[in-house]
């Protein structure tokens, strides 16, 4: 862990920590595949897909052997069937995150968010958050997805902060192992996971709710 003083900038995940996106994913997961004849379970998201790039998922469920035009297609139709489902059911921000984001840029953070997903950035454009963020980043822009840090490294050179002097916000295990892995400090938050599973975090919190970026800044609570 960093020491509190030394944080200039918090990196927000995407998924399950600024919106909630794991019904959405999951739905798109399961009816991609259902096309191919294989059965989808949520337990079966939370075991290959959590926190996972797309790539990953579909490489897990439909095994190594996919030619790489089939491997694209299923990339490509998966990208598709979230646009449709978002686009028709809207996305929903996590109760209380866009109030923590903000009370850390009013103590003068630098707000950066960092996601494995290749949708991440037009998802925060599509919530009207885009504004807000100092720097944005997804998987588009790096090679491999969490648990390396690429993109939490990425995002940190795009804000002009070293990693250390950052604080990630993660919901998943590799999320919390790709921000260590980045030499920043790690806040997780129950919204998809258990606290034991994210065990490794900083610090843990169960929601955004109330939260005072104070009690992570070595600063007095308001």
């Amino acid at each position: 862990m960093n020491p509190l003083s030394s944080i200039r900038a918090v990196i927000f995940d995407f998924d399950g920590v600024i919106a909630d996106t794991i019904p959405l994913h999951f739905q798109s997961f399961r009816e991609l595949f259902a096309t191919e004849g294989v059965d989808f379970s949520f337990e079966d998201y939370k075991t290959v897909a959590n926190g996972a790039a797309r790539a990953q998922t579909i490489r897990a469920v439909m095994g190594e052997g996919l030619t790489e035009e089939k491997f694209q297609f299923l990339m490509d139709r998966k990208e598709q069937i979230t646009f449709e489902l978002a686009a028709r059911n809207g996305l929903h921000r996590n109760p209380g995150v866009i109030e923590f984001a903000r009370a850390c840029k009013d103590r003068g953070l630098l707000l950066g968010m960092a996601s494995s997903s290749r949708m991440a950035v037009q998802f925060v454009e599509m919530l009207g958050y885009q504004d807000l963020f100092d720097a944005m980043s997804d998987s588009q822009e790096v090679e491999r997805a969490k648990p390396s840090p690429d993109v939490f490294l990425l995002t940190a050179r795009k804000l002009d902060i070293h990693p250390e002097q950052c604080l990630v916000v993660e919901d998943s295990v590799v999320g919390v192992q790709a921000g260590h892995n980045a030499g920043m400090s790690v806040l997780g938050v129950t919204t998809t996971t258990t606290a034991e599973k994210l065990k490794n975090a900083d610090w843990i919190v169960d929601d955004f709710e109330g939260l005072d970026p104070a009690r992570f800044l070595g600063e007095p609570s308001s």
